[in-house]
């Protein structure tokens, strides 16, 4: 058998067979890439629309109710708590107070302006963690 019909016909299909199966998974890491991308996008965006936008407005109220604030029914808070900091979900759920504090009811906090601008916070947080910005 010749080598020079091998290296004519036989390896220019391997080296292309390889090359068009490398070419089409670098394509696809990339699209999986932009979708994930855009996921987070639109995650990201509608956290700010229907939480930010339908924050209670209740300033001088100093209490959280037992069951958190109103926000935490939202499904969109559902897909935000996974990714918010300990401390803050603990602010904004209303934990249940140890005994000596001020009682099982509720807890002090220093305003819905100050939570509101913490979610602000931690939706920038985890933006930047995604590196939207």
């Amino acid at each position: 058998m010749d080598i020079q019909w091998i290296s004519q016909l036989v390896l220019p299909a391997i080296v292309g067979g390889f090359a068009g199966s490398a070419a089409f998974y670098f394509q696809w890491d990339v699209e999986k890439r932009r979708a994930r991308l855009a996921r987070r996008s639109a995650l990201v965006d509608s956290w700010r629309e229907n939480l930010l936008g339908n924050w209670p407005t209740q300033d001088g109220l100093e209490v959280v109710p037992p069951g958190g604030l109103s926000i935490c029914s939202h499904p969109d808070y559902a897909s935000l708590r996974p990714h918010l900091s300990e401390t803050y979900r603990g602010k904004i759920e209303g934990d249940q107070p140890r005994p000596g504090q001020l009682g099982a009811a509720a807890r002090v906090f220093p305003g819905y302006n100050t939570l509101r601008t913490g979610m602000v916070e931690e939706i920038g947080r985890i933006e930047r963690a995604w590196g939207l910005v």
